[in-house]
């Protein structure tokens, strides 16, 4: 909920042009993987250049193929995983059991924190 009101803030107060040039820029950027080998290498030099990891090599095509498949379909294909391999009435069970205690656990562990102060702990 923060995150949407400081966006608020930001975006009244930065100019349209740098609004449209930051969307331009990360449309771009996601539509980078797709582009012909010699068309993609200025986005790893840009991205070598803001994480400092120079000896990095361009990944080949498939390498972005795969990365972007992970990226997209992780929970429809662990959805299907579940389906297929897992026996509900079995794993239904577990899986509360287990987040019955790590809420418990997390609980306990929060009221440990000694630089947390009592209204954030309350939250």
């Amino acid at each position: 909920m923060d995150y949407f009101k400081s966006i608020q803030h930001v975006l009244k107060s930065s100019s349209k042009r740098a609004i449209a040039n930051y969307v331009g820029w990360r449309i771009v950027q996601g539509f980078s993987p797709f582009l012909p080998p010699k068309d993609r290498e200025p986005f790893y030099e840009f991205k070598a250049n803001q994480t400092g990891l120079f000896n990095v090599p361009v990944p080949e095509r498939w390498e972005d193929c795969a990365t972007l498949s992970i990226m997209l379909l992780d929970m429809p294909v662990g959805k299907l995983f579940v389906q297929n391999f897992f026996d509900e009435k079995f794993a239904m069970p577990k899986m509360t059991e287990m987040t019955t205690y790590l809420k418990k656990t997390f609980i306990s562990e929060l009221e440990d924190l000694d630089w947390m102060d009592a209204a954030t702990k309350e939250r």
